[in-house]
């Protein structure tokens, strides 16, 4: 039963950036509208950043994990944009936040990667429908619980709809990291092997 565990706990934190997805479309236009004068080519911007970032990191994605470690690179990627959201609730400088918009572009592509990677690795092809099906199944389920609820904290404050959302994203960091120790599944809980066989033999005994 561990690895099937391991599996479901592969799948709950790999939607964290998908949440981080869904959170920077939900901020987006509150947070040029209060904190950037409502200027709409700063909305352009910023979605430009997003897509910079999430380009350029590519080319260095498998660098990155090698020297990382698969586990270190899932829980840095989804720290980072916590920590981004955290600074860009300060109100700071206009050229600052596109430049860190940038970093959480490429933090988000970084981490989605290495999760979905080592999510196609892990599972025969077989298995990969049913695994599709319910890490879908959970992202479906935390956006229409999580999602409501920021917007009604960015509906009373932006700064604090952008450190609730930070605090979100805070969580599935170290939950990464918690599960990645040696007392629940290891360093190496994102790149365990799993098959259809197994589970049908541990289901079997």
């Amino acid at each position: 039963m561990g690895k099937e565990k391991s599996l479901l706990a592969h799948l709950l934190v790999s939607s964290g950036d998908y949440m981080a997805v869904n959170i920077f479309n939900l901020m987006l236009i509150p947070l040029v509208a209060y904190h950037y004068n409502d200027n709409s080519f700063y909305i352009s911007l910023f979605d430009s950043g997003f897509a910079i970032g999430s380009m350029i990191i590519v080319a260095y994605i498998a660098n990155f994990s090698k020297k990382l470690g698969m586990n270190n690179s899932a829980v840095i990627g989804l720290l980072l944009q916590s920590l981004i959201l955290i600074i860009i609730s300060l109100n700071i400088n206009v050229i600052f936040a596109f430049l860190l918009i940038i970093v959480y572009g490429s933090a988000n592509s970084f981490s989605i990667t290495i999760f979905n990677t080592n999510l196609q690795k892990r599972s025969t092809s077989e298995f990969m429908g049913r695994i599709n099906s319910v890490k879908n199944f959970i992202v479906s389920l935390l956006t229409i619980t999580l999602i409501p609820v920021l917007s009604r904290v960015f509906d009373i404050s932006i700064e604090y709809g952008l450190l609730a959302s930070g605090l979100v994203l805070f969580s599935y960091s170290l939950i990464s990291f918690l599960l990645g120790r040696r007392f629940v599944y290891g360093k190496d809980y994102l790149s365990k092997e799993i098959t259809i066989e197994k589970i049908e033999n541990k289901k079997l005994a």
